[in-house]
């Protein structure tokens, strides 16, 4: 599951809403496409990606629900960065339904 912005609440204009629009099919296409292509890496070619947009830490434990295991990973965010961004994977260890692996993301 990857989760994107929901980029038509930026939209100022219904030109500007069109513009997005296209522009998120396209980023849409490249994730999926890479996302397949990294399942196939690692000899699961099987998996279907899943792209969604809006909130990621709502649709990640909504999916959770329908999960074993969610497996995230995290950049290690820290002062005022953290405090007015908060942390998905933080939000997602409190709402998950299902057990949390969190990794570390290396540099």
């Amino acid at each position: 599951l990857y989760v994107m912005p929901d980029f038509a609440k930026l939209a100022l204009s219904s030109e500007s809403k069109i513009e997005l629009d296209r522009s998120e099919e396209k980023l849409r296409a490249e994730i999926e496409k890479r996302l397949t292509d990294w399942l196939a890496d690692l000899g699961l070619s099987g998996a279907v990606p899943e792209v969604k947009k809006g909130d990621a830490d709502k649709n990640i434990a909504e999916a959770s629900e329908r999960a074993d295991l969610v497996i995230m990973g995290k950049r290690g965010q820290s002062g005022l960065k953290r405090l007015f961004m908060g942390s998905i994977t933080e939000k997602v260890l409190r709402a998950s339904r299902a057990d949390v692996l969190v990794v570390h993301q290396a540099s």
